[in-house]
């Protein structure tokens, strides 16, 4: 299935040739899912850096960052709502996602309350990583 982009570009997807489905979007929700292992692994929580030796706590790991990111996304949106995120100048795309709005403006919330500065965590900048 090829596909004209409105920027010119051309998007083609290719399937085992029996699939009669529209692959479209089938390829919109994988890009969702790469998407979010994308903010999983290296753009806000650095999942491979856990080093975790028992499989049942990276489960719980795994569905703690869910929510997390489910957290962060919802905070995005809201904040877009509130303040929208501006758009590339060259490409008719955001300038960062949704995502990260929305866990940068957690990170934000949570650095600056009482408990922030006393917590060696963040005096020691372990979470400098999400902007």
């Amino acid at each position: 299935m090829g596909l004209k982009l409105p920027d010119g570009d051309f998007l083609v997807l290719m399937a085992d040739p029996d699939l009669s489905e529209n692959l479209l979007p089938l390829y919109k929700i994988r890009w969702t899912i790469e998407c979010l292992f994308k903010n999983q692994k290296t753009s806000g929580f650095s999942w491979e850096t856990s080093h975790l030796l028992h499989p049942e706590r990276g489960e719980k790991l795994a569905i703690v960052m869910a929510l997390a990111s489910a957290l962060a996304i919802k905070e995005g949106l809201i904040q877009h709502a509130i303040k929208p995120i501006p758009f590339r100048k060259t490409v008719d795309a955001l300038l960062f996602s949704f995502f990260t709005y929305g866990l940068r403006t957690l990170a934000d919330a949570f650095k600056n309350t009482p408990h922030a500065i006393n917590n060696p965590l963040i005096l020691n900048g372990v979470y400098e990583n999400v902007r």
